[in-house]
């Protein structure tokens, strides 16, 4: 039962407020947003990325872009972008990234920022050398130190 297992912890808060945490909770169930254990888990590749490329299998390119938008991934002509790190001094051969359509954008020491169609995501994380990982960009975000005297 989803209310008794949910509302017991919600006792100590006003009733609309167990009502929309209720229904927050209903809509990711339903949504497919609160996975199983394991469900979307690959030893080489960002879950996010991984559900990704699920939802475009299931669905379509344009309900792929929308919902990797939503959770912040860039995407443009059916292409996601990725960073893939490597744990030794070697980027991923650029070979390896255009034999699945995909091209490099950036490269920084031990790491490649690359476009990789959606549609093939998977298939790279599971022919990709165990010290690569393909993961989201990691985004710059503004320091919250100001100067003043």
């Amino acid at each position: 039962m989803l209310f008794s297992y949910v509302n017991a912890p919600l006792r100590s808060i006003s009733k609309p407020m167990q009502f929309a945490a209720i229904t927050v909770f209903a809509i990711l169930m339903n949504s497919g947003s609160i996975l199983a254990a394991g469900e979307f888990t690959h030893p080489r590749i960002d879950a996010v990325l991984l559900e990704l490329n699920t939802v475009f299998h299931e669905n379509d390119a344009r309900t792929a872009g929308e919902w990797g938008m939503l959770r912040g991934l860039k995407i443009r002509d059916d292409k996601v972008n990725v960073e893939i790190i490597s744990n030794n001094k070697w980027p991923v051969p650029v070979d390896f990234i255009s034999s699945y359509g995909g091209y490099i954008d950036a490269t920084w020491r031990n790491q490649h920022s690359a476009w990789i169609p959606v549609s093939k995501l998977s298939q790279m994380a599971d022919n990709i050398a165990d010290n690569y990982y393909i993961r989201r960009p990691v985004e710059p975000f503004p320091d919250n130190i100001t100067s003043g005297a």
